[in-house]
């Protein structure tokens, strides 16, 4: 947007956010500039149904590539599944069905969240780099933490239903 040599355009980092942003109201009155906290900046427009439509068909393409070619989140639904269907079977209260649906929505998220990360590594670099290491191990230890701590608590609430069903 040209707005004439009045105009500053910077980059500013506040609390971990990029903004750009101009500093001549009298030049760019009427072309969406508000005053925040002594820096102008655009306007916040909200994106269009088209645009919600369009990020929501994005994340169901990276569920399907997440389900299609990562074993690992194969493994977490199969799990799942045996899970949910332990849930229908026993007698589980309904603090115990929202703790297991939490257990496996979490354990779904960090397997998600891992993937992307080791995609993201794998973008930036084809050679080994110690930090690159660091990253996904950091990464793949979460989803072991997760995975141990989701399933302790899995076994904690259906084991004694599960024993009590099989007569024990």
């Amino acid at each position: 947007m040209k707005a004439g040599n009045d105009v500053i355009s910077q980059i500013v980092r506040k609390d971990s956010i990029t903004y750009n942003f101009v500093k001549n109201t009298e030049v760019l009155s009427g072309h969406g500039i508000r005053h925040y906290n002594g820096v102008y900046m655009p306007k916040v427009v909200k994106p269009s149904k088209r645009e919600h439509t369009i990020g929501f068909i994005h994340a169901v393409d990276g569920l399907k590539y997440a389900v299609g070619s990562q074993p690992n989140f194969q493994i977490h639904m199969a799990i799942s599944t045996v899970v949910l269907a332990l849930m229908l079977v026993l007698p589980v209260s309904r603090t115990e069905v929202v703790m297991l649906l939490f257990c496996i929505l979490l354990g779904l998220v960090v397997e998600l969240v891992n993937t992307a990360i080791e995609s993201v590594v794998d973008l930036v670099t084809d050679e080994w780099h110690q930090s690159a290491k660091i990253a996904k191990d950091v990464a793949a230890g979460t989803m072991l933490l997760t995975a141990v701590g989701t399933s302790l608590i899995g076994m904690i609430l259906l084991l004694p239903h599960l024993l009590n069903y099989l007569g024990f």
